[in-house]
C-alpha cells in the first residue's frame, strides 16, 4: 500500500534499464522493502541484492523471488551503519529514501556507497 502503482514502477525499471543495461550488472537496491524494484531488475537479467531494515519486508521479498524463480539476494540491513556489497556497478535507491536523512547521514551514505561501486558504477537516485 506505500508502494508506487505498479505502472509507475515499471516506468523507473524501464528507464533504468535504457540508461545502464541492467543485464548481466550487478544492483544493489538500498531501501528495498518488498522488492519490487529488485524482482524487475532480476528479470531483466541483473544480479541483484536489495537491503532493508525491515524484517518483515525482507522476509516478502525473499518470499515472492522464491515463487518466481528469481535469484536475489536479500539482507536485514540499515544502509548507514551497515555494510554495503561491494564491486556494484549500480547501485539504487527509490522512493525519495534520501530526503528525510540529515546532511551527516548523506555523507556517510554517500560515502558508502560510493565505497560499493566499482570504478565505473553509478548511484541511480529518485
Amino acid at each position: 500500500m506505500a508502494s508506487r502503482p505498479f505502472a509507475a514502477i515499471d516506468s523507473v525499471v524501464t528507464w533504468l534499464d535504457e540508461k545502464f543495461h541492467l543485464n548481466g550488472k550487478t544492483v544493489c537496491d538500498l531501501g528495498c522493502g518488498p522488492g519490487l524494484y529488485t524482482e524487475r531488475y532480476a528479470q531483466l537479467g541483473a544480479l541483484v541484492c536489495g537491503l532493508d531494515f525491515s524484517t518483515n519486508s525482507i522476509e516478502y521479498a525473499k518470499l515472492s523471488a522464491v515463487e518466481k524463480d528469481l535469484s536475489v539476494s536479500y539482507a536485514v540491513a540499515n544502509y548507514l551503519t551497515d555494510p554495503l556489497p561491494q564491486d556494484q556497478d549500480l547501485v539504487t535507491m527509490i522512493y525519495c529514501d534520501l530526503c528525510p536523512l540529515s546532511p551527516a547521514q548523506r555523507q556517510i551514505l554517500l560515502g558508502k556507497v560510493r565505497a560499493s561501486l566499482n570504478h565505473d558504477g553509478l548511484f541511480a537516485l529518485q
